[in-house]
C-alpha cells in the first residue's frame, strides 16, 4: 500500500473515531449529577442540592439551611420531584417528618411540638389526601383527640380526652369539624353527664345527668 494511500486510510479512519468516540462518551450516566449551591439574600437561606447533567431537574439529596447553618429542610428529589422522607425544621429543631411518591404526599406524617421530640399531630395521607385517624397530642405526650378524615375534612367518628386519659367527648363529624348526631360528654372521673343530638354543627341538649328524672345512661 502506498504511503499516500496509507495517510488518507488513517484520515479517515479518525473522521470516524472522533465522532464515535464523542458518541460513546456522551452516552453516559442519564441520572448522572451535579451539584448546586443557591443563596437567596432575600430570605437568607441556602440550598444545597444536586440536578440532573445539563439541566435544572433536581436529582438526589436536597438541603436547605438559613445563614446561621440552622437546618430548614432535608430531602429527595428523583427526576424533578419529591421522592421518600422529607424533613422540616424550625431553626435547626425537627418540626415534621412527610413521605412523598412521585412528588405526592403519601403514607405516615408527625409534626411535633416546638423544642421538643414529642409528636403534635400523626396521621397518614393517601395520595395527597388526608384519611383515616388522625391523633393529636398534648406537649406533655398524652392523647389529645382522635379525628377520623376523609377527603381532607373531618368525616366520621372522633373522641377528646382529658389530661388523665379519660375520654371527654365522643361523637361524629361531618364536612369538617361539624358534629354529625350523638354527642357524648363525660366528667374527668369518665362519667357521662351530657348526651347533646347535633345536625350539621348545631346541637342542643336531649338528656343531662341530675336533670333527668330518668337519669338514663
Amino acid at each position: 500500500m502506498k504511503l499516500a494511500d496509507v495517510i488518507t486510510r488513517f484520515i479517515f479512519l479518525i473522521g470516524i473515531g472522533i465522532p464515535l468516540l464523542s458518541s460513546l462518551w456522551n452516552c453516559g450516566d442519564p441520572n448522572a449529577t451535579e451539584p448546586v449551591t443557591t443563596k437567596n439574600d432575600t430570605t437568607e437561606v441556602v440550598a444545597i442540592y444536586h440536578v440532573l447533567k445539563g439541566t435544572d431537574i433536581r436529582h438526589g439529596p436536597y438541603e436547605e439551611k438559613d445563614f446561621q447553618g440552622r437546618l430548614l429542610e432535608q430531602s429527595n428529589y428523583s427526576h424533578g420531584k419529591l421522592q421518600g422522607e422529607q424533613k422540616l425544621y424550625n431553626k435547626g429543631v425537627l418540626y415534621s417528618i412527610a413521605h412523598y411518591s412521585d412528588g405526592v404526599i403519601n403514607g405516615l406524617y408527625t409534626s411535633y411540638h416546638l423544642g421538643t421530640d414529642k409528636p403534635y399531630v400523626i396521621g397518614n395521607y393517601k395520595n395527597g389526601v388526608m384519611e383515616g385517624k388522625w391523633k393529636t397530642y398534648t406537649r406533655q405526650g398524652k392523647l389529645k383527640e382522635i379525628v377520623t378524615f376523609k377527603n381532607n375534612e373531618e368525616n366520621g367518628p372522633f373522641a377528646e380526652f382529658y389530661p388523665n386519659g379519660k375520654i371527654k367527648a365522643e361523637g361524629n363529624y361531618i364536612n369538617g369539624d361539624n358534629e354529625q348526631g350523638l354527642l357524648l360528654m363525660y366528667t374527668p372521673n369518665g362519667v357521662l353527664y351530657k348526651k347533646m343530638q347535633c345536625e350539621n354543627g348545631v346541637c342542643h341538649t336531649i338528656w343531662e345527668k341530675g336533670k333527668n328524672t330518668t337519669d338514663k345512661k
